[in-house]
């Protein structure tokens, strides 16, 4: 096991790449309506990049810990605001969509005033995300049940994206709301947390999005009510 522990970032951070570069060539040559996706998968891919190498250079979770915190708090408000665009291209219900806007910047608001004010950008910003673990749950619960397609669901790439991201922020909502109790309890366990449940996670998303991507061009302009 401890040799994959070792190899899953590696791992991890080339299959983000790989799917940064697909959505930047279907957003060029196919649909224009990824361009949300490509622009959260390149800034993602640099997130993590940073962090990945942060860890690797500082070997001590009292002092990356906090420098982690603080670009996850403020890389939260601008993935939730990225997927939430992305959704938005595929809904046309005039109520859906105005509280799908109007989310944006109220969770953009609570993100950084809650990150700067109450976790002061050194404690994991554990609550931004499980309420954005919840709100794209739903948005894209949505999105996967009123697909507009005539096609097998398995070639419509939301569908592969939507299981991506309900699978990926499902387990991110239980792992979020155990990390302050395995954070107290053992500082090593809540580590082997991250490798064993967040990373494999990671991965689906990413691999699910990747799928998606290389999915036949859609036939015809499907939305959701």
């Amino acid at each position: 096991m401890q040799p994959f522990l070792y190899l899953q970032p590696f791992l991890y951070l080339a299959i983000l790449y790989v799917a940064s570069v697909l959505s930047y060539l279907t957003f060029k040559n196919r649909d224009k309506r990824i361009f949300y996706l490509f622009i959260l998968l390149a800034i993602t891919a640099v997130e993590e990049t940073a962090t990945f190498g942060i860890k690797q250079i500082i070997d001590n979770d009292n002092i990356s810990g906090p420098i982690i915190s603080k670009i996850e708090g403020y890389y939260n408000p601008v993935e939730y605001s990225l997927f939430c665009l992305y959704y938005l291209q595929y809904v046309t219900a005039p109520l859906l969509r105005r509280i799908a806007i109007i989310s944006i910047p109220v969770f953009v608001i609570f993100s950084l005033g809650f990150s700067i004010h109450v976790a002061k950008l050194r404690e994991f910003p554990a609550t931004n995300i499980d309420i954005e673990a919840v709100l794209l749950c739903l948005s894209y619960t949505h999105l996967l049940f009123n697909l507009d397609d005539t096609r097998p669901i398995q070639l419509l790439p939301n569908f592969w994206i939507a299981i991506g991201v309900l699978i990926f922020y499902s387990g991110v909502f239980t792992y979020v709301g155990t990390y302050g109790i395995s954070r107290v309890v053992s500082p090593a366990i809540n580590h082997r947390h991250f490798g064993y449940i967040i990373q494999p996670l990671n991965i689906v998303l990413y691999l699910c999005i990747i799928i998606g991507l290389t999915c036949p061009n859609q036939q015809k302009s499907y939305l959701v009510q």
